[in-house]
Order: C-alpha cells, then structure tokens, then sequence
C-alpha cells in the first residue's frame, strides 16, 4: 500500500527515472505513486506507460493530512459527485474537518517486470523468444553473441531477498559457464550462487531511456564479459592469500596513509603501500599516484569521477584509474575487472568494498558549504550530494581573431551511499544513536524539527555532521520565533511513512 505524501509542481525534485524504475523493480511489490513520477522529466511516465513498463493501479488508499502539522496517515475516502467523477478527501481528527484531496496525486503506478524482461532482451540483441523461468523472478531472454561466445541471457529480479537462494537453485542453468544474469540494480552476493557464479550485469550501467525508448550500451555490455586474457602483473612485494574462485565483491580493502589491510572472507593481511606495489620507484621511501588515487577512492567510498580532486591532465584519469586496476589484479590475483563498467563521462564504481581507515569523512572540495549540500533519506540509508565546482581551460578568440586559453568553471553534482554508522550516529549494536533518531526526524521534516534550544542530541547531530563533512561552520541553526530547529543544508526523505521504522 503506497502512502501518497508530496505534490508535484514547479518545486519537484527532478530524479533519473531509469535508475528508479530499476530500483523500485528489485521490491516484492514495485509501485510509483504520483509524487514520484512526477519529479521526473516531462512525458517520462506516458513514455514507460507506453513501453509496458509502468501500468496504472488504483489510486493511493491512504495520505498524509496537510490541514494541521502533525504529520498523520489518513484512509482516502471518496464521495459522489454532480458530474462523472468521484470526490476524494480524508478526515482529520485534530482539525474535525473534511480535507478535499487532487485525484491526481493519489494515482499510482506498477511496475510490470515480465515487460522489463522483454525490453532488456529487445535492448541486448537476444535471439530468441523470453520465457518465465520463475514467475515474476526470472526470465531468460534467449542468446548474445559477445566477445567472441555465445551467452544464455536472462534477468532475475530480487536476488538481494531472503529467498535469493531458493529461486537461483530453481534455475540451474543461472549458473552455466556461459550464464549472463542482468539484475535490475543490486549484484547479489556471492553465497546465493553456491559454487558458481554467473557474469551479472546490472542494468542500472546498461540501459538508458531515449525518445525510441531503451537502448544498451553494447560497447560496455562487450567489456563486461570479456575475461581477462594477459597474466596478472605483479611489480613488486607480496600477494595476498586469496581463496580460490573468490570474486571483487568479497573484497574489503581498508586504507591507512602508508598501508592497506585486505579482507577476503575470513581471511586478513596488512600490507605497507611498497609490500602492496605501490612504492614510487623515483623517491625511496615514497608512496606512487596510484597509491594516492587508490586513497581518494577510499574517502569517497568506493566512487571516484572527474570533479574529485584527481591531478591529473585532462582524459588523464582514466590513465590512472588503469593503473590503479593494474595494481589491484596483481595483489589479489583476481582477474576480472576490479571496477564496474563505466560510461563516458560518469564516475568509476568499485566492485569492492573500500574506505579509509579511521572515521569516515566525506571528500568536501575546498570552498563549499553547507549551501552546496543535500542529504537524502532513502530505504538503504542516506544519500549525500554536494554541488562541487569544477575548474578547466578551454580555447576563446577575441575581437581581432586572436586565439587564446582561458579558464573556465562550470557546476557539477558529486553523490555518495552512506549508513548513520558512517556518519557516527549508530551505538555499538547499530541502532541509531539519539543524534542519529534526530537526523532522520530532521530528513523527514524537510529540514525542519521542533525540539527546544539546546536540546543535546541537535547539539550532537550538529558535531557528528561537521566532523564528517569536515566544515567549521555550524549545519544548524535554531529559529527561537517558532522555537525550531532549521538546517542549513537541504534535507528530504523519499521513504514513505508507511516503511518508516
């Protein structure tokens, strides 16, 4: 039952569609309501409507009252009206009134994933015909040929639930030797595969929503199932113990200033940046670039783009991020890739586990405040962006013709995944602490909370975000006209009351 709370409008929080329609399909029950689709890009729902992705169900049966502030759930009542169509509205208790409600925010949306199944197929080139090999989980989608193989597609949804497992042993042929597994956004972890695991591609790097409707990137699918051919390099000091068949998404890699530990199931080494082959072979004693790259990526957890603070000449990243990748195979002696594929001009994304040892910080750019950032309650936790300035040169001619560099600064967007752990907010047995209870008041209030003047668990919240957003500036501020609590960053929950804790 989905509970409809925001209006759309001019104010609406654009969103990527495709993203959310993948994510909301990993749900047992994947449903939009109208608040949701409608922060998305004009025309976006008529067009997933279209292509059999989106249909629409009955309207919400519950919303949120906006006749009085105490936030409550109310069941949707209908009434007839003079013309053909019906009145809807609630009752509030605390006001003892009649609240109209829009029809139109209350429409909500299913997603139909068998149509997925086909779309995928459709996007990939599979020959073949889609047929259910799970009802509503699995699907194959017929065969690839790629990298010189012919693979057996198929997509299976949902494979991060309790029942992952049983669903995956109900299809033996998920585990061939030449099984590629689309998923619609989450790779499953590698117990639900038993003794064999599959290529598995998330859509999510794979599809995008154009005017035609969904199209691959076959570019990215290609090097997606194309193994690793040359010998693991190994340019000096040790290599770790890895378990035989081990995957990158059982890797934990923590990294210090002068050294990482590595963990691979029960098993842990620490190594020194020379021992791991990061020694800088120009200065004794020093650490090389990769090494500092493979830092930055532990900061900003596991995703690294072109806005981070990376010296390097323009397209030198990727230089580097293959450096890096080069390293990585030769201490763990993983062949696969170590990152997940990446389009042009989006940022690299670590099929490990990785962050830096010691309090998690957020990598905050030199010169940005609170004014730049937006913390984002959703069902896995919290989303943090920041709006970061990026500094370039381009070419410029001036009135007489004459050609000259100039230097330019346009705006980019830089998103991170964190829990209220990595924000300092947990006890020890991982229940939010009181400061922690406080942010997500605060994220579900839209930035807003009443609590008195010097309440200590606002004081505390306030510590814990300047710590991890390494900011001098206090993120909050206290309204004593309307004694509340009011953020200096934006704040915003996507989490539906009803699948609150």
């Amino acid at each position: 039952m989905t509970t409809n709370r925001a209006t759309t409008g001019a104010g609406a929080r654009t969103t990527a569609p495709t993203a959310d329609l993948l994510a909301r399909t990993e749900r047992p029950d994947p449903t939009f309501a109208a608040a949701e689709v409608g922060a998305w890009p004009d025309d976006t729902t008529a067009r997933l409507v279209r292509l059999g992705l989106l249909v629409p169900i009955e309207p919400a049966a519950v919303s949120v009252c906006t006749a009085c502030g105490f936030d409550h759930v109310e069941p949707v009542q209908w009434a007839a009206s003079a013309g053909a169509e019906r009145r809807a509205y609630l009752v509030c208790p605390h006001e003892g009134m009649a609240v109209p409600l829009d029809p139109a925010v209350l429409r909500q949306w299913a997603v139909r994933a068998p149509a997925l199944a086909a779309v995928v197929a459709s996007a990939a080139g599979a020959a073949g015909a889609v047929t259910a090999r799970v009802p509503g989980r699995v699907w194959k989608l017929g065969t690839l040929r790629l990298g010189g193989r012919v693979w057996v597609a198929f997509l299976a949804v949902g494979l991060t639930r309790p029942d992952a497992a049983a669903v995956v042993e109900a299809v033996p042929k998920l585990r061939a030797a030449n099984a590629l597994v689309f998923v619609p956004q989450t790779v499953p972890p590698p117990t639900v595969w038993a003794d064999r695991a599959p290529v598995v591609v998330p859509l999510t790097d794979l599809l995008t929503l154009g005017p035609k409707g969904m199209t691959a990137d076959r570019e990215l699918l290609a090097s997606a199932v194309t193994p690793a051919t040359r010998p693991v390099p190994k340019e000096a000091g040790r290599t770790f113990p890895t378990p035989p068949g081990a995957t990158w998404e059982q890797v934990t890699l923590v990294v210090g200033e002068h050294h990482v530990r590595v963990q691979v199931g029960s098993v842990t080494e620490r190594f020194g940046f020379a021992e791991a082959g990061f020694a800088d072979r120009r200065a004794k004693g020093a650490p090389d670039d990769a090494w500092a790259l493979l830092g930055l990526l532990a900061r900003s957890r596991g995703t690294l783009g072109t806005d981070d603070a990376v010296r390097t000449k323009s397209g030198g990243l990727k230089q580097k991020v293959g450096t890096l990748r080069t390293r990585l195979r030769g201490l763990l002696g993983i062949e696969a890739d170590p990152f997940h594929p990446t389009r042009k001009g989006e940022p690299y994304r670590t099929r490990f586990t990785i962050h830096r040892d010691g309090p998690v910080v957020f990598p905050t750019p030199p010169g940005a405040t609170w004014d730049d950032l937006t913390v984002t309650e959703t069902s896995n936790g919290v989303v943090i962006s920041m709006t970061v300035e990026r500094r370039d040169v381009a070419s410029a001619f001036d009135e007489t013709g004459g050609h000259r560099r100039v230097g330019i600064a346009t705006r980019g967007e830089r998103r991170s995944a964190h829990t209220l752990s990595d924000l300092g907010l947990t006890d020890p047995d991982g229940a939010p602490t009181r400061a922690g209870a406080a942010l997500l008041d605060l994220l579900r209030g839209g930035g807003r909370l009443t609590r008195p003047q010097g309440a200590p668990e606002l004081l505390a919240l306030g510590r814990a975000l300047s710590q991890f957003f390494q900011l001098n500036a206090p993120p909050l501020a206290f309204d004593p006209g309307r004694a509340r609590w009011v953020a200096r960053f934006e704040a915003e929950s996507l989490v539906p009351p009803s699948d609150r804790s």
